[in-house]
């Protein structure tokens, strides 16, 4: 568990700080430095003409691990945010970044490609086991799309501003996709041979168990509204 999943105190320290305008701007691509490059001979920084420090070109897994840790941030605090307890400026402050023109086209972006990058890897890796299958689509952005999804479905949920772009991407998965992440999180089960790690487990059984439950509500209320939304566009 991250320090954001593991206190609330965390959690509201975190919004207090404006740390949400840095994770955001981390988001757009805008937040992450890259190390810089070494002379392979030396220790010395390698610098072109203009005498600015070279900056080593990420891999597409190394792109991927930072979106994902950055997701995996956002979709903690908005499981903080849906908490009765959670200070009233806590959701105020969070949904006000989502509804922001550039965040939730970013997540869709996140959100396609993270789909378009599973349906490829099926494609080249067929007749695989369940167990194999699982693994494959998690390496190639499963875990993504279920951040996305479960971050776009609260803003959809907790803002009508966010709710009205959100409904008309017509996004019919997200409930499926929220589903099986909750079904996934109540299959969380303790190390049973480690007694030092009981207690750790039961902390995050007690959290995969409240989060899975949001994520029901959730599929269920993004359901609704997406009937909701074609039924209007029949009419």
């Amino acid at each position: 568990l991250s320090p954001l999943e593991c206190s609330p105190c965390a959690a509201e320290k975190f919004i207090q700080c404006e740390g949400l305008r840095m994770i955001f701007r981390a988001l757009l691509g805008k937040g992450a430095a890259r190390p810089p490059k070494l002379d392979s001979n030396s220790t010395k920084f390698v610098q072109n003409s203009s005498k600015k420090i070279q900056r080593v070109k990420r891999t597409s897994d190394e792109a991927r691990a930072i979106e994902e840790y950055i997701l995996g941030l956002i979709a903690s605090l908005c499981f903080y945010a849906a908490e009765s307890e959670a200070r009233h400026e806590a959701p105020k402050r969070l949904l006000a970044k989502l509804s922001e023109p550039d965040k939730l086209p970013r997540l869709f972006d996140l959100l396609q490609n993270s789909r378009d990058s599973i349906e490829y890897e099926r494609r080249q890796n067929l007749h695989l086991s369940e167990l194999a299958s699982y693994a494959r689509d998690l390496r190639a952005g499963g875990h993504a799309l279920r951040l996305a999804a479960t971050i776009i479905t609260f803003a959809a949920v907790h803002s009508p501003k966010c709710r009205q772009l959100i409904t008309s991407q017509h996004l019919d998965f997200l409930p499926h996709v929220l589903s099986n992440y909750a079904d996934d999180l109540l299959d969380f089960g303790p190390d049973e041979e480690n007694e030092d790690r009981k207690e750790k487990d039961h902390m995050a059984r007690e959290e995969a168990t409240r989060r899975a439950t949001f994520l029901k509500n959730w599929a269920a209320a993004i359901a609704g509204l997406s009937n909701h939304a074609a039924t209007s566009l029949d009419v």
